[in-house]
């Protein structure tokens, strides 16, 4: 699939087809999340957007029959109209996703293109929508078929509108039309430690109402609703959620815990050897607990909201890994090396690697050359070569690590354009830290030997 972007922020034009592991750099106030928080939004919301155009002799035909098959292949043999439409729709909207005014984002526009598209109804497929406390549609798809048999339990015996069946088809058709072909998205904002340090007091909805009906007068129903939303991004907002959530998110287990249980233990102690530590759930609470250290009997119980920033940083991928991670995933992360050490920037590359080698797609933005350098070692032991095994058992990496270079696509933003980096055999070459370092190196080497003369 390949991303199209128009006047999004500082951004004039660009393109980006996402690799399983894509990487964007550049300049600070360049638009990189910006990219980030759009290609988010764009496939977060595409399953649940009412915008497949129905027929309305299917709608007439549930309300009369209360049970009506349709083909998939109806709407497939138009999927390039489809994301067309789609695409339009969310531009339109965009300024919706970023939680501000309408002329921030005048003329920004998203369009996604798929490069191939091939159709999968293998999977069956099982839902309910429900329409009041009596009333629902149930809809059913078996394996390896393209027929969808919706049914309607009229039990009210009042007239359902003729919108709320188009909505339900709509979304419905979507879902499992771009189920396989759309990767499920999961973002990890920069905002992340500022969220997990005041998780308790960002229960935004309902802190507003009881602001709004505590005064004197109370307000009018709308302007009660308009209190409610939320002032953030989607992506922001999404986040939030799940920390709010993260006792419910614990219960659950990721298919890393239960079909790659050997790998998703090493990702685990790649977590623990940055934090010294290990998340732990106590009372409802977020609670990290240190790792106990030779000679010293001491293991401390700390409150999140008294960790380092480093710790707070890394929570939201702890529980990905743990609890949230799909096989049709694509992980988005705004600096993973967000107030890591260089020596831990260099292991969150290898983890990263580790996530794309198991399946997960990742899209990151950054700025930090460590983390590129760690790459372009990855890629580089996808080569043969005499010494290899010895410098992989010196520097302890593991097959896992390796990265072949057609997994990796780069951009960097420049000059209010999206441009894409070289990657070969060697790995990516990223200009952009190159010169910086060898900039900050030279004037190093004169100011040394300027003091040496003297």
């Amino acid at each position: 699939m390949k991303f199209t972007f128009e006047n999004l922020g500082y951004i004039d034009r660009g393109d980006i087809t996402p690799g399983n592991l894509t990487i964007i750099c550049g300049n600070n106030n360049v638009g990189k999340t910006y990219l980030n928080y759009a290609i988010y939004s764009f496939l977060y919301n595409i399953s649940d957007t009412n915008f497949i155009e129905i027929d309305e002799k299917y709608i007439k035909d549930l309300l009369s029959n209360e049970n009506i098959k349709i083909d998939l292949k109806t709407w497939k043999n138009n999927i390039t109209e489809i994301f067309s439409k789609y695409s339009s729709k969310f531009s339109e909207n965009i300024h919706t996703f970023f939680s501000t005014n309408e002329e921030f984002f005048h003329n920004s526009k998203v369009k996604l293109e798929l490069l191939e598209y091939e159709s999968d109804f293998s999977e069956p497929y099982k839902a309910q929508f429900f329409i009041g406390k009596k009333d629902s549609v149930k809809i059913f798809k078996d394996s390896n078929s393209s027929e969808v048999e919706f049914y309607i339990n009229n039990e009210s015996k009042n007239r359902i509108p003729e919108g709320i069946i188009e909505d339900i088809f709509s979304r419905t058709i979507s879902r499992l039309l771009f189920k396989n072909i759309l990767k499920r998205p999961f973002i990890i904002t920069s905002e992340r430690t500022g969220i997990s340090l005041f998780y308790k007091e960002l229960d935004f909805a309902k802190n507003r109402m009881i602001e709004a009906i505590s005064k004197e007068t109370v307000p009018h129903p709308f302007q009660l609703i308009e209190s409610m939303r939320a002032r953030y991004a989607d992506s922001i907002k999404h986040n939030i959620d799940i920390i709010r959530n993260f006792d419910d998110n614990l219960k659950n287990k990721s298919f890393l815990q239960k079909d790659h249980k050997e790998e998703f233990v090493k990702l685990s102690k790649k977590i623990s050897e940055i934090l010294n530590g290990s998340f732990k759930i106590v009372d409802k609470q977020i609670l990290f607990e240190t790792r106990k250290e030779r000679n010293r009997d001491k293991v401390d119980l700390i409150p999140i909201y008294l960790t380092s920033s480093a710790t707070k940083s890394l929570f939201l991928l702890d529980i990905y890994i743990r609890s949230i991670a799909q096989t049709n995933d694509i992980l988005m992360i705004d600096e993973p090396e967000l107030n890591l050490h260089p020596d831990n920037q260099i292991i969150i590359a290898r983890l990263l690697a580790n996530l794309v080698n198991l399946g997960i797609d990742i899209i990151i933005t950054t700025h930090s050359d460590y983390m590129i350098k760690e790459f372009n070692n990855l890629v580089m032991l996808s080569n043969e070569f005499s010494e290899k095994k010895s410098i992989m058992s010196k520097y302890k990496y593991e097959s896992n690590d390796i990265l072949e270079p057609n997994k990796v696509k780069a951009y960097f933003v420049d000059n209010h354009t999206i441009k894409e980096a070289n990657i070969d055999k060697y790995g990516i070459k990223m200009d952009l830290f190159d010169k910086t370092i060898m900039d900050i190196n030279a004037i190093s080497n004169e100011i040394y030997y300027s003091l040496e003369e003297e």
